[in-house]
């Protein structure tokens, strides 16, 4: 019985040696003043020292481009495959206790390092556009911490990422797609090439998230987003009409071009378009007129009763 301890314990030092010198070598980055690149874009991340974020910032500046290989390395640090095994085999080994491996084994968190990537990345701020597929794919990451600075990074980045995040929307799911449609709102009226694809998301997936983020972004598109948005205002459905209608309210106080692009570049035919048209005019009146005294005009049926119209 005692051999048999003994060969356990003996295995277990020999595996812990083994996982020492993997951790060891394990690539940290180029050095700059001494110190990794992991350890300076901790210094990034909100969790981290205020004062420290200036050094950090300065050190990622001096590697400029040469800090890119490693940061998107770091975008995709997972736990290794040997670890989970070593963890459960923890549970049975006498006095090895699992909280001690694991502080061991892994000195930093991994979403950490995977957020030091992302929050590298935004300190390159244009020189990260080689990175953009890995920084959109890192949205769908399960930790906060990761994703919330690789939407930093990508909001830095302008329109640069519009291409990549147009052709995987129909790929990601759920939060990750809602992630997207914020950066798309970032871009503003330069992503209005986007428009098309977010109004099929809404037709697709009325009333969920990803949806009313999707309606955002089209609020924020400008004029040329409204041929689009009037696929939804001219829905046989009506919850599709409502995010169509609620979305031309968003645009139209800010967009004095609004009524010039639906009359010139959106057609529905006859009588339906005529009827649509005339119901926005109801609504909000022709350019130049007070919105708001037109609005209270169109409403002006839903007051109480006993109460005067407004004037």
């Amino acid at each position: 019985m005692k051999k048999r301890r003994r060969l356990t314990i003996g295995l277990a030092a020999l595996a812990g040696l083994g996982l020492l010198l993997i951790v060891a070598k394990r690539d940290r980055g180029p050095e700059v003043d001494g110190q990794p690149l992991e350890a300076w874009v901790r210094d990034l991340l909100n969790t981290a020292d205020p004062g420290r974020r200036a050094a950090a910032q300065a050190a990622v500046a001096q590697l400029g481009t040469n800090a890119l290989p490693w940061l998107q390395l770091a975008l995709t640090h997972t736990d290794p495959a040997w670890k989970q095994p070593l963890l459960g085999a923890a549970d049975t080994l006498p006095g090895l206790d699992r909280g001690d491996l694991l502080r061991w084994v892994n000195p930093y968190e991994r979403s950490e390092i995977r957020a030091g990537g992302a929050a590298g990345l935004a300190a390159l701020g244009q020189a990260a556009a080689p990175a953009i597929p890995d920084l959109v794919e890192s949205l769908g990451d399960p930790e906060h911490l990761v994703y919330n600075n690789a939407l930093d990074a990508l909001r830095r980045l302008g329109t640069l990422p519009l291409h990549t995040i147009t052709n995987r929307l129909g790929q990601a799911q759920g939060g990750h797609r809602t992630r997207m449609l914020h950066v798309l709102r970032h871009m503003k009226s330069d992503a209005v090439g986007a428009a098309p694809a977010l109004v099929d998301l809404i037709t697709a997936k009325p009333g969920s998230a990803e949806a009313g983020a999707a309606a955002g972004a089209l609020a924020v598109m400008g004029h040329r987003a409204a041929p689009s948005v009037m696929r939804l205002v001219a829905s046989e459905r009506y919850e599709l009409r409502v995010v169509g209608f609620d979305t031309l309210q968003r645009l139209m106080p800010a967009e004095h071009g609004l009524w010039d692009a639906l009359r010139g570049t959106f057609q529905l035919g006859g009588e339906r378009e005529a009827q649509i048209l005339d119901a926005l005019n109801n609504v909000w009146g022709e350019p130049g007129t007070d919105t708001r005294r037109s609005r209270r005009r169109c409403c002006g049926a839903r007051r109480k009763p006993g109460r005067p119209a407004s004037s």
